[in-house]
């Protein structure tokens, strides 16, 4: 019911946000790839970083290529300015 109001022009705007059909859209290619690991984080041994998602109250993760924990904000790859 709720869809079919939205498809015939009865939703709301709201609803009629929701639905996008992004196989239709041709966006531009971006990288995906946000994170950049700081040279602190990639040197943590797996040990560590499980010694420190402990101390982190027993952290659990789950997933392929799961970041290793940040311990500072400057850790994160964001400028200067942004961490003032």
């Amino acid at each position: 019911e709720w869809a079919k109001n939205v498809v015939s022009g009865k939703g709301s705007k709201l609803e009629k946000l929701l639905i996008v059909d992004h196989s239709q859209i041709d966006y531009l290619p971006f990288r995906k790839d946000f994170f950049i690991e700081s040279p602190e984080i990639a040197k943590m041994s797996a040990e560590a970083v499980a010694a420190y998602r402990k101390e982190l109250d027993n952290i659990k993760v789950k997933g392929k290529d799961v970041p290793k924990p940040i311990k500072d904000w400057h850790q994160c790859g964001l400028s200067s300015r942004i961490l003032q």
